[in-house]
């Protein structure tokens, strides 16, 4: 070869994960749980074992920044609590606000997938003509 050369190839380090639900609270809550069954490989079920809520709060602006915030803390969370985030209940939401409340259960075993970032990589959420919100969400895995 005398000389050298370069190429693009498609991005094989990321996993997106589209979520849908009837307003924008159940849009954050289908989002935790969809993140949650990405990096464990279930969906946990918080009923079993239940030790607590934690409340959570984020400002930021606009509601996909708020939705990287808590998907980020909630990956956060799964690298460095002792108790394993199994459910959220959202209590506040507007577009600079949200408020909630993480339900907590005993960690058991590990992590399926390591999530290392959320992206805001085509980040929107989206009305639905036919009702409700939609959004794509990219993960750096």
């Amino acid at each position: 070869m005398k000389t050298g050369s370069y190429r693009f190839t498609a991005p094989t380090a990321d996993i997106g994960l589209a979520v849908r639900a009837p307003d924008r609270r159940g849009l954050f809550v289908q989002a935790f749980r969809g993140t949650l069954h990405l990096a464990l490989g279930y969906s946990p079920a918080p009923q079993i074992g239940k030790t607590g809520a934690l409340p959570v709060r984020f400002s930021g602006d606009g509601y996909e920044n708020l939705l990287v915030l808590l998907l980020s803390d909630l990956i956060y969370r799964l690298d460095t609590d002792s108790l394993l985030p199994a459910d959220l209940r959202v209590t506040g939401l507007d577009s600079g606000q949200f408020s909630g409340m993480i339900t907590q259960i005993p960690r058991v075993g590990c992590l399926a997938r390591a999530i290392k970032a959320v992206t805001y990589h085509g980040l929107k959420i989206r009305k639905q003509p036919a009702g409700g919100y939609a959004a794509r969400i990219i993960f750096d895995v």
